[in-house]
């Protein structure tokens, strides 16, 4: 297994948006049905406002592990069926593995070593036709 990153945000990132608009309505529930002034309330959902919606632009990648199988690739024990991959050099000898999944869904993956990266694509079965491409 290889470690490597996905340009993909962790799910605790995407969900802090949905907390925060689940905390502002908390707070519009309480004063209205309290009548209690907007205050302290108002105080805790301006704060929380920046870091709710900058935290998945801050952490856009997320660990993975890479590896390969008979079936094609293995990210995080999961075997993906691919369409296409290749690899391309990146800053400071990195690479960056990009793959098509089956159903036309692409995904990047960084590898901080390319000399690494290059027997993990050669260990990639080869790329057979789409599914249903060869039906008549």
């Amino acid at each position: 297994m290889l470690a490597a990153r996905e340009n993909r945000p962790p799910l605790w990132a995407l969900a802090a948006p949905v907390l925060y608009l689940i905390a502002c309505g908390a707070c519009i529930h309480a004063v209205a049905m309290d009548g209690a002034e907007v205050g302290i309330y108002g105080l805790l959902v301006a704060i929380g406002l920046v870091p709710a919606f900058v935290l998945p632009a801050v952490f856009t990648t997320r660990s993975v592990k890479l590896g390969t199988s008979d079936g094609g690739l293995v990210v995080n024990g999961r075997a993906l069926k691919l369409d296409d991959a290749r690899i391309e050099r990146a800053e400071r000898g990195s690479a960056k593995l990009h793959v098509e999944v089956r159903g036309g869904r692409r995904r990047t993956f960084i590898i901080d070593s390319y000399k690494d990266a290059m027997p993990l694509a050669a260990d990639l079965p080869p790329i057979s036709a789409p599914a249903g491409a060869l039906a008549a």
